[in-house]
């Protein structure tokens, strides 16, 4: 039996939480989207799309880097909540939380795998040009 470290199993016991975050869009006319919802069909809609985006951008694209940052691009909300985005006021407060958040949920995970998440949000969170544009233009129109 592999001894896998438990701080792997309590990170992924945390991020079931994502389903409890609302986002401000809705899912359907009646019911508000979880996050845990628009991360799996961000990362579904680009598993399906990538080589439509590789033919549109004229780029080859890492599908495995695009599938893990659609998955972990708003883990932190779990802790900092999902503000707004359209709240120009909020967002120096917002990126600190969001920062510590990061800091402190990715800090304990063994095996490199907390320095691959900071990093990958932190690319996430620097926006265009270090991340391609599908992910801005599709997290957006995902809104109903």
């Amino acid at each position: 039996m592999v001894d896998i470290p438990h701080e792997k199993f309590d990170f992924v016991r945390h991020t079931a939480r994502l389903r409890e975050v609302v986002r401000h869009n809705n899912a359907t006319a009646g019911r508000k989207e979880s996050v845990a919802e628009h991360s799996w069909h961000l990362a579904m809609t680009s598993w399906i799309l990538h080589r439509d985006f590789e033919r549109e951008s004229g780029h080859r694209l890492d599908l495995a880097r695009m599938l893990k940052m659609c998955l972990m691009h708003d883990l932190v909300e779990i802790d900092a909540g999902d503000p707004s985005a359209w709240d120009g006021e909020g967002k120096a407060d917002k990126a600190r939380i969001e920062e510590e958040a990061a800091r402190r949920r990715f800090a304990d995970l063994p095996d490199g795998l907390g320095d691959e998440l900071l990093a990958l949000w932190h690319e996430y969170e620097a926006g265009p040009p270090l991340r391609p544009g599908w992910c801005v233009a599709w997290t957006g129109s995902t809104r109903r």
